[in-house]
């Protein structure tokens, strides 16, 4: 008993000088007051002290813009989306992917009207009418639509565009 009674003792002594030695560790450690120490700088200080790299503008060739490539671009695009939505038709896809494509058929030739003298843009107008009324069949629930005849309307109206208005009849119809 009297063993233990002098281990508490010296616990006693020993907690508060390591605390003491902990302190002055801390004082002596740097030249810096402890106040100052742990004192949180300001980010501002150094972002003022650094200097931003000065950075030369990049001068970048104008882009060409040419009405034949830009119609042809279009022409394209038109040709990809009809073959979609004939593939659309023939696998039965989603009622909403057949309009969504049909929807790009018409803007496709919104881009190519824009590019053409007026004379040439009214064949146009009445191609897009026809896909409206085309759209309007499509919007019809599935079992009350005919499927063959909006395929069919489909391909009269890919023969009329690829025959009047392909590239080379176009061509000298474009604005410039």
């Amino acid at each position: 008993m009297n063993n233990l009674l002098e281990r508490q003792y010296r616990n006693r002594q020993i907690i508060p000088l390591v605390v003491y030695l902990l302190m002055a560790c801390l004082l002596l450690s740097s030249c810096e007051p402890l106040r100052k120490k742990f004192t949180r700088q300001k980010k501002g200080e150094k972002a003022e002290t650094e200097l931003a790299p000065i950075l030369e503008p990049i001068d970048y060739p104008k882009s060409s813009y040419s009405v034949p490539k830009d119609y042809k671009y279009h022409y394209s695009l038109w040709k990809v989306w009809h073959g979609d939505l004939l593939t659309a038709l023939q696998e039965n896809e989603s009622q909403k992917r057949q309009l969504d494509i049909l929807d790009q058929m018409v803007a496709q030739l919104e881009e190519m009207k824009k590019l053409m003298v007026e004379e040439k843009q009214k064949g146009v107008v009445q191609i897009i009418a026809s896909l409206q009324r085309i759209r309007n069949d499509l919007a019809q629930p599935t079992p009350f639509r005919n499927t063959f005849v909006i395929k069919k309307n489909v391909e009269t109206i890919d023969r009329q565009i690829r025959k009047d208005y392909n590239f080379e009849m176009i061509e000298k119809s474009l604005l410039h």
